[in-house]
């Protein structure tokens, strides 16, 4: 008979879960699908948060495309067809193709008021070498060639001194070709075309808009010959979020096909699968509308591990079946409450340790995990004694194959197991500590290699700074802040000169620090008390010394300001370099290209040479974030299998360590095996371990509650397959995070099952005494 409270308590759990879905619903969150979003936040200073986000926002929302083909002609005809299609994309804000000779004029009429403050390097080491007579002769042959002379002013710049500082600023990676920009560095006709996105690339619905497009202009100019490069975050993130989706609904209907076929294999009967995915399908909604509630966006990482909870959240309904059958008439609850209860805190507790890493994405995974498993523990509790009627009481024939081969392994004897605990544990200590450990963004890495492949390739051609490798540079004031730039620049400079390609651009190398342009004005003004009156009298125009003389004596105490130049529109050609106000005071950033090669902690060391300046590595910083949480979740495991150890012992006293002995040593021998494969042990494997010793746990307490009888065996042997089935898909998966985690799983619950085979006990509650 069922008393009115149980029927109210089902009630009241079914009007929980519809209001939160409804709730939830309601909100509309959108799916994330950016890798980003999984990563740590840094306890960083404001100066590299803000470059950080104006880095991301930068590389987020650009993308660039390189046309190829060995006709030039048809490359040319190619950029137009593919300019025309992206201007027509409604999710593309702007499209840049061409170079606009009056930009040209733009800079030079610009800079000219302060030609004489802003030099480039190489003329001045000339000048701080002597070797003024060269810089005469460079002048000679600029004035008074044919092609030069157009834009030389003798009286202005004798010595053609700005145009030399003006090439430098320029791109030559990228030449006028009919006013399109070709690269100069292929010897293969290449034309570059840049476009921004108007929207986030993580979004869905941008995706399905571009991507598709892009791949068709990629396929059609492949057709006639050419060929089409593409780098961009948006390309990334779809490619994501494809497989996510394609991981979510193969591993969560192979789940819950394997689950319906193992539970009519186990029950015969056509009413159970449906009885047990119920409590399923309450545990992944609750766990969905909790999830996306709490944390704003549900990512598609997320759903593509808590379908694998398919498998474990069926775990209490299966427990529940196998009672019902055992029970008969009697009332099942009260029979298995004790087992459930022990099982479910100890699962939520193993789960839920994930929230302990400071990753965004580990946090909403353990989130999903423990609102999905409250949902199906409490819909078998509250549900099933109101919608189930009692069993007619029956031998489960599957119950007992099972236990007749179980019987077949040989059981230790208490001496026989403690000898084998002892022995492997001596094993897994041996291999965990021979073994090393893998701390690596590429864990969280999504794409596929061909398209990393591409995206370098790109990088590499247009010799782009990178997004990971930087340097911050803080101050007082702007004058401040741009002499630290050059400080730093001048110990980059031997670097650049001995390794090829590498590259730096700062803020200083568009305006100079006061104190450079007065230096660079000295400068001048010493070449020109030196050799002036002899380069007009070569020329045969000596009457030009003199306003060339009042020319330069105009320009004392005149020098280019921060300011004017960034309300220029020249400011747009070095975005993202100034940071502007930060702790009462300013920052920029010093961008690197080509830097892979070069030693991070020689970065480093420059930059702790000068005050207020910090060099950030992106992927060395994760990296060392990955390590260092994995030392720590390393402690947090082994304080939960003791733990745990210590709260079974209150229940199981002697016979406690029968329970926790298979999850411990299953544990330690997976990752003892884990650290020689795959590059070691990470931060993922270890979270697996607490999914282990959830399940682990669930199957010995069970065990010990149900004094191993048959239908307990069934019903843990069944949950442990269906867990398999679960994470065992994925150890499959192409997402390199939840591989290490299913590859884990796996092995930890072959492990747990044949280890509590072997040091079963007939009774195991004798030892209660």
């Amino acid at each position: 008979m069922i008393k009115g409270w149980t029927r109210a308590a089902a009630l009241g759990w079914a009007l929980v879960l519809v209001s939160v879905c409804l709730l939830a619903w309601q909100q509309r969150q959108a799916v994330d699908t950016s890798i980003l979003s999984l990563l740590p936040h840094f306890d960083a200073k404001p100066a590299r948060e803000k470059a950080l986000q104006r880095l991301d926002e930068d590389y987020s929302s650009r993308l660039l495309l390189l046309v190829q083909h060995e006709q030039a002609d048809r490359a040319r005809d190619a950029v137009d067809r593919i300019v025309r299609r992206l201007q027509n994309q409604p999710r593309i804000a702007s499209v840049d193709w061409q170079i606009d000779a009056r930009r040209l004029g733009q800079v030079n009429s610009f800079y000219t008021p302060w030609r004489y403050q802003v030099l480039a390097q190489s003329v001045r080491e000339r000048l701080d070498r002597g070797e003024e007579a060269e810089l005469v002769q460079a002048g000679l042959r600029r004035l008074l060639s044919p092609m030069g002379a157009g834009g030389i002013d003798p009286v202005a710049d004798p010595f053609a001194l700005l145009p030399q500082y003006l090439a430098g600023l320029s791109n030559d990676t990228v030449v006028a070709d009919r006013g399109l920009m070709r690269l100069s560095s292929k010897e293969i006709p290449t034309y570059l075309i840049s476009a921004r996105l108007d929207g986030d690339p993580f979004e869905l619905g941008l995706q399905q808009s571009l991507v598709p497009e892009l791949q068709q202009m990629r396929s059609e100019l492949s057709a006639q010959g050419g060929r089409l490069l593409i780098s961009g975050v948006v390309l990334h993130a779809a490619e994501g979020a494809k497989q996510a989706r394609s991981e979510i609904s193969t591993i969560g209907l192979v789940s819950v096909i394997g689950v319906v076929l193992l539970v009519l294999l186990a029950f015969r009967r056509i009413s159970a699968p449906v009885v047990v995915l119920v409590p399923v399908a309450a545990g992944c909604l609750f766990a969905a509308a909790i999830t996306s509630l709490i944390f704003g966006r549900l990512h598609l990482v997320t759903l593509a591990f808590g379908a694998g909870l398919v498998g474990v959240s069926v775990d209490y309904a299966l427990h529940y079946m196998a009672a019902r059958e055992a029970a008969g008439r009697a009332s099942v609850l009260p029979r298995i409450i004790a087992g459930l209860a022990l099982g479910g805190v100890s699962s939520l507790l193993a789960y839920g340790a994930q929230a302990l890493a400071p990753f965004p994405g580990l946090r909403q995974m353990a989130c999903f995990a423990v609102a999905g498993l409250t949902g199906a523990w409490l819909a078998v509790v509250l549900w099933f004694p109101v919608l189930l009627k009692p069993a007619q009481g029956s031998d489960l024939a599957a119950a007992a194959r099972l236990v007749d081969l179980v019987n077949r392994i040989p059981r230790l004897t208490a001496g026989s197991a403690a000898f084998c605990t002892a022995f492997l544990l001596l094993v897994g200590a041996v291999l965990l500590v021979t073994g090393t450990a893998r701390d690596d963004l590429r864990l969280l890495q999504t794409s596929s290699e061909q398209l990393l492949d591409e995206d370098q390739e790109v990088r590499e051609i247009l010799s782009l700074n990178s997004s990971y490798r930087f340097f911050i540079v803080t101050a007082e004031n702007a004058e401040s802040l741009l002499q630290r730039e050059e400080r730093i620049k001048a110990s980059l400079s031997p670097l650049a000169d001995a390794q090829p390609g590498f590259k730096y651009s700062a803020l200083s190398d568009w305006v100079p620090s006061q104190q450079r342009q007065q230096a660079n004005l000295d400068r001048v003004r010493g070449l020109y008390s030196h050799q002036l009156p002899s380069f007009f009298d070569r020329i045969g125009l000596s009457q030009l010394q003199a306003p060339a003389e009042q020319a330069l004596a105009s320009a004392a105490g005149d020098y280019l300001k921060l300011d004017d130049w960034l309300q220029s529109l020249l400011a747009d050609a070095a975005s993202g370099l100034w940071l502007g106000g930060v702790d009462q005071g300013v920052a920029s950033m010093i961008r690197l290209s080509g830097s892979d090669r070069l030693d991070g902690e020689a970065l480093a060391y420059i930059a702790n040479g000068v005050e207020g300046v910090f060099y950030v590595d992106r992927v060395a910083d994760i990296s060392g974030l990955l390590g260092s949480y994995r030392e720590q979740i390393s402690y947090w495991v082994a304080a939960a299998y003791l733990l745990v150890l210590g709260a079974l012992a209150l229940r199981y006293r002697r016979a406690g360590w029968r329970v926790i002995a298979p999850p411990l040593l299953a544990g330690l021998l997976v990752a003892g095996i884990l650290s020689h494969l795959g590059g070691g042990l990470n931060l993922f494997n270890l979270l697996g371990l607490l999914l282990v010793l959830g399940v682990g746990l669930d199957m010995g307490i069970f065990l010990a509650e149900g004094k191993g009888d048959s239908h307990t065996w069934l019903a843990v042997t069944l949950s442990m397959l269906t867990s398999l089935l679960a994470f065992g898909l994925l150890a499959f998966s192409a997402t390199p995070l939840l591989h290490h985690f299913g590859l884990t799983v796996l092995l930890g619950l072959v492990f747990v099952w044949f280890l509590t085979a072997i040091m079963r006990q007939e009774n195991p509650l004798k030892e209660l005494g």
